[in-house]
């Protein structure tokens, strides 16, 4: 990403966080009743917490600690909480100027009430709505069933299976008795192969490699694949392959391998991300698949969904994304789609088939609202059976 591009994101999130929070003060706060001493102990508060989170950042880096906690949840809850306000506001609006429209007339201290009950119920569905997404960002990661028709499959593969892990996002918040959970859940659907589609980690490697170590237990007959994710390339994208490798897990960099014996296999194939900033780096799905045999059917790994376009043109049969992680916030999936076509479940694009892992962890905030974490296990059917 450019210089320019990201002063000019830099500049646009800066806009929505002031403008965000005087949307609240003036939803919540200016036209209520509440004394200016409450007022003060709450923005006293909420100040103290962002600094944890700040100082957090400067002292522990990327390491996971639990001082991270109090700025996250606040982060989420102020999220949650300004779409709760946002979607509640057009009610506002109607009491307080649609009644008197109809000649229904409401003084001044109706007014208030009004205010103070749009600003309650706000708050309320944002307390439940953040609980409920803290619940479910740290529980265990549902188990989805999929099966894949794939028409080039060899009759002898139909039913060979793919764990797929997705968008885990080691660090910070999310420790190593988390990745041990998601280890041993994959072990324990005993899929034929297991694949990792990006995003595994958010941090250095010298600060989690104790976090990361438990999937060196990964274990599957055809081995474990992965890919590099988004951010993989924010911090030390060729530190964290070799720590990979290292592992057991082998990393596919614009390349593909062969699964199986003679005809009764199929081509994995892996790429960098679209984000991918390193030298040496870069996707480039058309190198990966040079030279290979028409007749095979192609199984890719591509940490974003939307690689599917490009992926249909060149006949790959199936492809496992991650990236979106559902939308992790209702209703951001809606906002997700302006960048993603596709954001949870199985697609077919033209004639290639498209699963999109909600992933097994969580970015930033830990909280999901209607989007529960996951591990997919697939199932290739052939169409000649």
């Amino acid at each position: 990403m450019k210089t320019h591009q990201i002063i000019v994101i830099l500049c646009c999130l800066g806009l929505l966080v002031i403008g965000g929070h005087y949307f609240l003060w003036a939803t919540l706060f200016r036209d209520t009743s509440l004394s200016d001493t409450f007022l003060m102990i709450v923005v006293l508060i909420y100040l103290l917490l962002i600094a944890s989170f700040i100082v957090s950042r400067i002292k522990h880096h990327d390491a996971v600690h639990w001082s991270a906690w109090p700025g996250y949840l606040t982060l989420g809850f102020v999220s949650i909480l300004l779409i709760c306000t946002f979607i509640t506001y057009p009610f506002r609006l109607l009491l307080e100027w649609g009644l008197p429209f109809f000649g229904i007339i409401i003084n001044q201290e109706h007014q208030l009430f009004l205010a103070q009950a749009a600003s309650g119920t706000a708050a309320i569905i944002a307390i439940v709505l953040a609980i409920i997404g803290v619940v479910t960002a740290i529980s265990k990661p549902s188990i989805s069933e999929i099966e894949v028709p794939i028409d080039r499959l060899s009759h002898k593969l139909d039913g060979y299976t793919i764990i797929q892990i997705s968008d885990v996002h080691l660090g910070r918040t999310i420790g190593r008795s988390y990745a041990e959970r998601i280890v041993q859940i994959a072990n324990s659907l005993k899929g034929d192969l297991i694949t990792i589609t990006g995003d595994l980690v958010d941090g250095r490697v010298n600060q989690l490699q104790d976090v990361v170590a438990p999937f060196a237990n990964l274990k599957a007959r055809d081995g474990v694949w992965s890919v590099t994710g988004n951010h993989e390339y924010y911090v030390e994208a060729d530190l964290w392959v070799k720590e990979l490798h290292r592992l057991g897990i082998q990393v596919l960099h614009n390349e593909r391998v062969s699964i199986g014996e003679g005809k009764n296999s199929f081509d994995l194939v892996g790429v960098d991300d679209l984000e991918a900033n390193l030298a040496g780096h870069g996707h480039d799905l058309s190198r990966a698949l040079l030279g290979r045999d028409q007749s095979r059917p192609i199984v890719l790994l591509a940490h974003q969904p939307k690689v599917v376009v490009e992926a249909a043109q060149l006949g790959v049969d199936l492809q496992l994304s991650g990236h979106t992680h559902g939308g992790q916030i209702w209703p951001l999936a809606w906002l997700v789609r302006l960048q993603q076509r596709y954001v949870a479940g199985l697609y077919i694009h033209e004639k290639t088939h498209l699963y999109v892992n909600r992933g097994a962890g969580y970015w930033g905030p830990p909280m999901r609202v209607g989007s529960k974490p996951e591990i997919a296990r697939l199932t290739l059917r052939s169409v000649k059976s």
